[in-house]
């Protein structure tokens, strides 16, 4: 698939979407593409959503990998399942994982209107770094 938004950036996609219905209200979803645009790929490989519509809050969990030609390559897990309400659009409760090259790692903790961010920069095992974050006002504050 190619695209062009506003007649000047390009974008092409390739790769291959899997769709999967258990029939009592859980998706699954697994998405494996590169994605380039202005000589640059992004990867994303085994990246996997399963959404669970059949309880409330709805439930996803998230696993896989995603590549930048600038950072390289970060790893997705959901260390305990995100919590999204219909009505809102982002998750309430929940835990994110990312974890990157020399053992660096990030956890997202999804708390109602907010979230922390933190960051172990160095690859330690220490935190370096706390953010408090919020939806509605769309900042962070280091701790």
């Amino acid at each position: 698939m190619r695209a062009k938004a506003n007649g000047t950036d390009s974008l092409s996609l390739r790769g291959s979407i899997s769709l999967r219905d258990n029939g009592a209200g859980t998706f699954y979803v697994t998405y494996n593409a590169d994605v380039s645009t202005g000589g640059r790929i992004l990867r994303y490989k085994a990246l996997t959503f399963v959404l669970n519509e059949s309880i409330s809050p709805q439930t996803v969990l998230v696993s896989g990998h995603v590549y930048h030609p600038d950072y390289g390559y970060v790893t997705l897990s959901t260390r305990q399942a995100l919590q999204v309400y219909t009505t809102q659009s982002h998750p309430t409760a929940g835990v994110l994982y990312f974890s990157g090259a020399h053992s660096t790692n990030a956890l997202v903790t999804f708390n109602g209107d907010a979230y922390t961010l933190d960051v172990d920069d160095d690859g330690d095992g220490a935190v370096d770094a706390t953010l408090d974050c919020g939806w509605t006002i769309d900042t962070c504050t280091a701790r």
